[in-house]
């Protein structure tokens, strides 16, 4: 199955996960990738349904928790979602990505000033996903736009190192500091990303892997 996830056709992966689920009806893990098939399907309501039953099997595993704070996030489901990562910190204080994404919808979505706490607490890890990391320096600047445009470029700025094919992070950059506040951000890591992807189209593979890391 996870073979079939990693190579497969959306297909494949369904058949081999729903077989492993027909095996194994008590195992947590099928059921999470089974969701997470789901979710990359677009079906975000089933997605969570298995990830509810993950959570039954295995409740000590935040992962699908944390994934189902997510997707209600994205439905604009924003009370479930703060309420689950509450849970989850209470349980796990250190969990530095609920802690982002908490951050990120108390700022966006309640206006809730604690919410840059938690987003700069978490963000202070540094195996924070890349995206989640664009995601809550984009919140922190979007937070800043009114009241500190100087605070806001520079997060801005930070997000679009990140992720520079992000056209609204560029628009906004654009928009607060003009073409050389913008220029700023081609840092080495922005040309790293750029040489790797010419490698990745080549299918020179470990050398745009080395790029990467």
């Amino acid at each position: 199955a996870v073979q079939a996830m990693l190579v497969g056709t959306e297909q494949t992966m369904n058949t081999a996960v729903t077989k492993v689920i027909a095996d194994f009806p008590t195992a947590a893990v099928p059921y999470e990738m089974k969701a997470e098939l789901l979710y990359k399907q677009g079906q975000k309501n089933p997605a969570i349904a298995y990830l509810q039953k993950t959570q039954s099997l295995w409740p000590q595993w935040i992962k699908p928790f944390f994934t189902e704070a997510q997707i209600r996030s994205e439905t604009q489901d924003y009370s479930n979602a703060v309420r689950i990562l509450k849970n989850i910190l209470n349980s796990q204080p250190e969990h530095h990505k609920s802690k982002v994404e908490m951050g990120i919808v108390e700022v966006s979505h309640f206006s809730n000033k604690r919410g840059l706490d938690f987003i700069q607490v978490g963000l202070k890890n540094e195996k924070i996903p890349s995206p989640l990391r664009v995601r809550g320096y984009f919140a922190l600047a979007n937070f800043y736009l009114n009241s500190d445009k100087q605070l806001a470029l520079e997060y801005a700025q930070k997000a679009y190192s990140l992720d520079p094919k992000n056209m609204a992070l560029r628009d906004t950059i654009l928009s607060l500091g003009g073409e050389s506040a913008l220029g700023e951000v081609r840092s080495q890591d922005t040309q790293l990303m750029v040489v790797g992807d010419n490698f990745f189209r080549n299918k020179n593979y470990l050398a745009a892997q080395a790029e990467y890391k």
